[in-house]
């Protein structure tokens, strides 16, 4: 079976985790990677028909030619990446043409096909260092030495958010660096990122261009550190649904009121702890589910 990857510009940052993660226990499964300046070579190919786990992202390739691709070649497992924005409904039309199909992002108003599920968007390749997260133990919490990070560029809230930490809250780690789609350009690599989430008990998540979800929510989580994030509930309802089991990470509806929050929380590491353990079952759990799906319809 050939795993078949989209690779161009920021799509590498989910190839990680959905190779060494998502599929790390199917055997023989043989990776190509494509663009789509050569795609038209991957519809002359009869041995992909039906026998193939297909990644694209949506930013990156123009529809009609994702129709075809998809339409010819019949990926049992469909990943569709980057859709973020909240406006190619007419996207979940390849669910058509695949036994199973998962979107980085979840949008209400979409019509999300039965054979369509949410992804979590994961982590930033390298992140790992090529490990399953499975294998990865985080710190306890008592053995943290960083109370709140946040490692990422200013935008939206950010600033905001990082200014009422970083008066009100001691042992922070806060940069503001702007982070280059290219993984290896980074200021902070993604393995050293993975060092200070893993040293952090609060992980910072504000709001980026289009939506509150962000690789850093669930990198935070593998390292075993607690999101916090600003949104009412029903925005955080929607865009952390997972088949209505939102993950129980920290939200409020000011960053006042976080800040608050988190400082009552370092008084009682027993919560903590157990904060960090709902959010390590959350994430075995979303991966165990997503394995079962996949498996049942390769096997």
């Amino acid at each position: 079976m050939k795993f078949l990857f989209q690779s161009w510009g920021s799509s590498l940052w989910a190839f990680d985790f959905i190779k060494y993660d998502i599929l790390s226990d199917i055997k023989n499964l043989e990776l190509e990677y494509f663009t789509e300046t050569n795609l038209e070579l991957l519809l002359n190919r009869n041995d992909l028909i039906n026998n193939n786990i297909l990644a694209i992202s949506c930013p990156e390739i123009d529809f009609n030619v994702a129709i075809k691709l998809v339409e010819t070649i019949k990926p049992l497992v469909l990943f569709l990446l980057k859709d973020e924005h909240g406006n190619r409904n007419h996207w979940n039309k390849l669910a058509n043409y695949t036994k199973l199909m998962f979107k980085e992002h979840y949008f209400q108003w979409y019509n999300n096909p039965s054979n369509s599920f949410q992804l979590p968007i994961g982590y930033a390749t390298g992140y790992l260092k090529q490990q399953n997260s499975s294998h990865i133990i985080p710190k306890k919490i008592k053995e943290k030495t960083i109370n709140c990070s946040f490692i990422g560029k200013f935008k939206q809230d950010r600033e905001e958010m990082c200014n009422i930490f970083q008066e009100n809250m001691t042992k922070t780690f806060l940069k503001n660096v702007h982070n280059d789609w290219d993984v290896t350009k980074q200021y902070y690599l993604p393995s050293d990122v993975f060092n200070i989430y893993n040293d952090s008990i609060f992980v910072l998540s504000g709001r980026g261009y289009h939506s509150l979800d962000c690789f850093r929510i669930y990198e935070a989580i593998i390292a075993g550190a607690i999101p916090v994030l600003i949104g009412d509930q029903i925005e955080i309802n929607n865009t952390f649904n997972y088949n209505n089991n939102v993950i129980p990470f920290i939200y409020c509806k000011t960053w006042d009121e976080a800040v608050k929050i988190c400082n009552d929380l370092l008084q009682n590491y027993d919560k903590l702890q157990e904060l960090q353990d709902n959010l390590l079952l959350w994430w075995e759990k979303q991966l165990l589910s997503i394995k079962e799906k996949i498996y049942s319809v390769i096997i």
